[in-house]
């Protein structure tokens, strides 16, 4: 039977299977994480690791939604300090999205093939949690927008699907034709700027 914890050796614990993850993910991917090697890695033995998360994939659930959280924040910041016409400021904000995954270390690896296993992996639960904390994000943009006077039309469901849309051009960035793939993504952003905002001025 494992041992038990005492608060402080759980929190540190947890912070430690979190790191393995992180490091794992930059390193090799998901697919190639275990449970064996994120407890070794934390000190503590396989059967004690199901003492702190349910599976594999809640912990990397978990280490993904604290990612998030900071990259939300991290956009908001962006937004509220963008100067600029309307639709270059939303288009910047677009571009910066898609910038920060690509450049973060724990989706080196993160490929359309992962997010599918990934998903298929995690209880239905944690999924619905995942979406209801993009919209919630999605609002605080909105709000954020139209409080330095752009007019954004569009309800925040509509808005938190369109970056976890940008979000999978990323991971599907392999199957695209790389000659047209950064002339198609910039396109891709401006035209949503455009819808977004509203504006009818040309590039």
């Amino acid at each position: 039977m494992p041992r038990g914890f005492r608060e402080h050796e759980k929190e540190q614990i947890r912070a430690q299977l979190r790191e393995q993850v992180r490091a794992g993910l930059a390193t090799h991917g998901y697919r190639k994480l275990s449970v064996e090697a994120l407890s070794q890695g934390a000190g503590i033995s396989k059967g004690a690791f199901y003492l702190f998360y349910e599976s594999k994939e809640a912990l990397v659930f978990e280490v993904l939604a604290q990612f998030e959280e900071h990259y939300q924040r991290r956009l908001l910041e962006a937004a509220g300090s963008a100067i600029g016409a309307p639709r270059e400021r939303v288009r910047t904000l677009l571009e910066h999205a898609l910038v920060a995954w690509r450049r973060e270390p724990i989706f080196r690896f993160f490929d359309s093939d992962e997010y599918r296993l990934l998903l298929r992996a995690l209880p239905p639960e944690l999924v619905d949690a995942g979406m209801r904390s993009d919209v919630r994000f999605a609002e605080q943009l909105i709000a954020l927008w139209r409080a330095q006077e752009i007019d954004v039309a569009w309800e925040p469901a509509l808005l938190a699907n369109l970056l976890r849309a940008i979000f999978l051009i990323v991971l599907h960035e392999p199957e695209f034709d790389p000659a047209v793939y950064p002339a198609m993504v910039e396109e891709l952003l401006a035209m949503i700027a455009v819808r977004l905002t509203g504006s009818e001025e040309h590039r």
